[in-house]
């Protein structure tokens, strides 16, 4: 299998970010592209920001706005921000889902969905990876579904502490990216991911480091190659 490409946004990309239309025009950038590289869609974590003046006409912080007023927003072309819920329907099994979990308290719910749809059969735990910055959080998630520690800034003891809390993925910043920091994780059983990874130069650098995954804004540059 090619490198994993990851579909996220940061407001520059063509499609809305988080609602129907990013999902499906990230299906379309699916296994049958270059390379055999499998796409992975990330738009279960259905709103990204700690606010939602930038992925929507709302404003103000997301927690505060509870999700009935969220679910009234225009998040593009008059599209809501859906649940996750919906995103499992609207994929039917058909990709690998990254569910970054943001907040407190959101590691147990989330693993109660999933759970609940792999025994609709539509579903495999192998399809979903749980990802947090939060790595006490991230613990507290359901083990039979994989693990990726994100990692803000390096730390010396960053493979040993990612393998410690059960990661089978160490998410880790560009500029963390180095071909030592890389080698030692994936010698000691690690993928590896980094974000965010969109100009073609530092596309073709990691791919020449073998990461196994990228997280990139823009999926049809980061399949290419």
């Amino acid at each position: 299998m090619g490198q994993i490409v990851h579909g996220t946004d940061n407001g520059e990309s063509v499609y809305i970010y988080g609602t129907y239309s990013d999902l499906n025009s990230a299906f379309n950038f699916g296994p049958q592209s270059k390379n055999d590289a499998a796409a992975f869609a990330e738009f279960s974590k259905t709103i990204h920001d700690e606010h939602l003046d930038r992925t929507t006409n709302g404003s103000g912080s997301l927690a505060a706005a509870g999700l009935a007023a969220v679910r009234r927003l225009d998040a593009g072309n008059d599209e809501q921000v859906p649940l996750l819920s919906e995103v499992l329907t609207l994929l039917d099994g058909k990709v690998g889902i990254n569910v970054e979990l943001k907040g407190p308290g959101t590691a147990e719910p989330t693993s109660q969905l999933l759970r609940k749809a792999c025994q609709t059969g539509r579903w495999r735990a192998d399809q979903f990876l749980l990802s947090a910055f939060d790595h006490a959080e991230l613990q507290r998630a359901d083990p039979i579904f994989a693990r990726g520690v994100l990692w803000g800034r390096p730390v010396p003891d960053m493979v040993e502490r990612s393998l410690a809390m059960g990661g089978q993925w160490m998410n880790i910043a560009l500029k963390a990216a180095t071909e030592d920091r890389i080698t030692a994780a994936q010698q000691a059983g690690l993928k590896v991911a980094v974000y965010t990874v969109n100009e073609p130069a530092d596309l073709a650098a990691m791919r020449a480091l073998k990461v196994d995954a990228v997280f990139c804004d823009f999926p049809e540059r980061g399949l290419q190659g």
